[in-house]
């Protein structure tokens, strides 16, 4: 099974804005909210991190991906005119807020503008990913997806890797499912032999037999 392509992540720096205010935001926090009309101002994370998160059709609330210092987030709404996500502080952060003005002042600099579409790139395979896991019929196949698309990966020449997992809280707004389905699910993964749990959150993963699990469920 091919692997998710990997890209670098395009990093922005507040030298690369003329002017903007620097937010303080607790874990926990709102920073902009789906389907908000009207353009607002766009952040820089200067420290700490925010979870993209996005309502399904069900009422869940699932988590697309987390971002980082160096990362834009509501860029986005500068081109469509409204928010498509909603974004969580993942942790205590600071944000630089950016003004639409002062956003596209940057946007006339080329060197600003290949990195943006480096950015939309990624943003591009980080969802079509989320899609691809979250259309899986079930959340063992769902957590195989996701166990299959860890950036750990590129690191290992053994076909093994280990790794801390998220919350059960956290792999069940990624997975679009209750907490108590990701639990039974990880215990079924085990059995299978496809994940060796070496402490509470501490899993050793098999990229042959997930793989092979998901090619044979198919």
């Amino acid at each position: 099974m091919a692997q998710p392509v990997q890209l670098p992540e395009p990093l922005f720096a507040e030298a690369d804005f003329k002017e903007g205010q620097c937010v303080r935001v607790q874990k926990g926090e709102c920073v902009l909210f789906e389907r908000e009309n009207g353009v607002g101002n766009c952040f820089l994370i200067l420290d700490g991190a925010v979870d993209v998160r996005l309502l399904m059709a069900g009422g869940n609330e699932t988590l697309l991906y987390t971002l980082h210092a160096g990362e834009l987030v509501g860029e986005l709404s500068l081109f469509l005119q409204e928010r498509t996500a909603t974004i969580i502080a993942a942790e205590n952060s600071r944000l630089l807020s950016v003004r639409p003005a002062v956003f596209w002042q940057s946007y006339q600099r080329e060197d600003f503008r290949e990195r943006l579409a480096s950015l939309f790139l990624s943003r591009y395979l980080r969802t079509h990913d989320v899609v691809c896991r979250l259309g899986q019929p079930s959340v063992a196949m769902r957590i195989c997806r996701y166990l299959l698309s860890l950036p750990q990966w590129k690191e290992d020449t053994e076909g093994s890797i280990v790794v801390e997992l998220p919350s059960r809280e956290q792999m069940a707004h990624l997975l679009s499912c209750q907490r108590e389905t990701v639990s039974r699910s990880l215990r079924k993964l085990q059995v299978l032999g496809l994940l060796e749990q070496e402490s509470r959150q501490r899993y050793r993963l098999d990229r042959e037999k997930l793989a092979l699990f998901l090619d044979e469920a198919c």
